[in-house]
């Protein structure tokens, strides 16, 4: 009986096939191992970057903010609000001071924005919004909008909060998350700061991974 000849079609397919997985595989592999040669120091990193959920808020100009108003560019973003007693105004100081030393990246700092989310839509209004965040750095960025959308963004950042009842006066607090998330220019969540207060720390360690994994 004569042999059966291969089909050579098949045979490139194959040979197709193992190619491209070899480089997925080589991609990983690649991926896995430089994120073991980078010292996180300070940040908390995820083992994946994660890409966000569109979104639909208004900036402090009252014009839309969205998923793809984070691409291009690296974000510090932290969720608070305007009445926050303590912890809002204590980390927008510090990151006022972060900003102040990443002047010697400038690179690093010009493709950085911090983004402060107010979970407080009923108080805080583009206006107060935008006068308070630029009161600390005329740079920082600042966005609200309907609070189930807040909650939903809130939720895909992994961050707490929630209201309290208001008093006989109608002022009430929000506990919330101090956590601030770094989110890369492909508008990915990669990890947070979130224990360490010393800016020149947070600088530091902020610089070394925007340098490492790039934009």
């Amino acid at each position: 009986m004569p042999g059966i000849r291969p089909n050579p079609n098949l045979r490139r397919a194959v040979l197709v096939l193992l190619a491209a997985a070899t480089l997925l595989l080589g991609y990983y592999a690649g991926n896995q191992f430089s994120r073991q040669r980078y010292d996180p120091g300070s940040v908390t990193l995820l083992p994946q970057p994660r890409e966000l959920a569109e979104f639909s808020l208004v900036d402090y100009n009252d014009a839309p903010f969205t998923r793809d108003s984070l691409k291009g560019k690296w974000h510090l973003v932290f969720f608070g609000y305007t009445y926050c007693p303590d912890i809002c105004p204590t980390t927008l100081t510090r990151y006022t001071q972060v900003s102040n030393r990443l002047q010697e990246a400038p690179d690093v700092l010009d493709n950085t924005r911090v983004l402060f989310v107010s979970v407080d839509p009923q108080r805080d209004m583009p206006p107060r919004l935008k006068e308070y965040v630029q009161y600390f750095n005329p740079d920082f960025l600042g966005a609200t909008g309907d609070a189930d959308e807040i909650a939903r963004l809130a939720k895909e950042f992994a961050l707490f909060y929630q209201l309290h009842e208001p008093d006989a006066n109608g002022n009430y607090l929000i506990d919330h998350s101090a956590a601030v998330a770094i989110v890369n220019p492909d508008a990915e969540l990669v990890g947070y700061f979130s224990s360490v207060t010393d800016p020149e720390v947070i600088a530091a360690d902020y610089r070394r991974l925007v340098e490492f994994f790039g934009d």
